[in-house]
């Protein structure tokens, strides 16, 4: 079997995916801020998922280069691509109008806080309808074009059993 390494921005969504039961040791890793090549030699994996935002481009030259080393160091490496974040991507695939109405929060930080307490999030998202085929499925960023046969969504992760 593939050891699959999934690479997240943060921990909302680390919990998100360790949720969903997708196949894979989940690691924080935001590529838009770290230099890869400091833990390029840490990677022990056949394949290696990166779930980005698209809300800040600012570090888009950094985020490019990073998959320009992994390219380099041979490891094999998909994009998943969130819309702007993973709270737009929550509300894209569910019921709700805005962010805020999972918890009924007043802001998109309470949202976060509430996201991380929660101890049912399977139901919490059964409860908003959450369609996890639609999570994920966005038209790549034009700044990555030229990564496009490297894009995949969440109906291409396996599920763990």
């Amino acid at each position: 079997m593939k050891k699959i390494l999934i690479f997240v921005e943060g921990e909302t969504e680390k919990k998100l995916v360790n949720t969903l039961k997708i196949v894979g040791k989940v690691q924080i890793q935001n590529l838009w801020e770290i230099d890869l090549t400091k833990i390029i030699a840490r990677i022990r994996a056949d394949i290696v998922y990166i779930i980005f935002d698209t809300d800040r481009l600012e570090n888009i030259n950094r985020f490019r280069k990073n998959l320009q080393i992994l390219k380099q160091a041979k490891i094999e490496f998909r994009l998943i691509q969130q819309t702007k974040n993973m709270e737009d991507e929550i509300v894209k695939c569910s019921d709700c109008k805005k962010i805020e109405e999972v918890f009924q929060t007043q802001s998109v930080k309470d949202f976060k806080r509430e996201w991380l307490k929660c101890q049912n999030l399977e139901k919490k998202l059964a409860d908003i309808n959450f369609n996890s085929s639609k999570l994920w499925t966005g038209k790549l960023i034009a700044e990555l074009s030229q990564w496009q046969t490297k894009q995949k969504s969440f109906q291409d992760l396996s599920l763990k059993k």
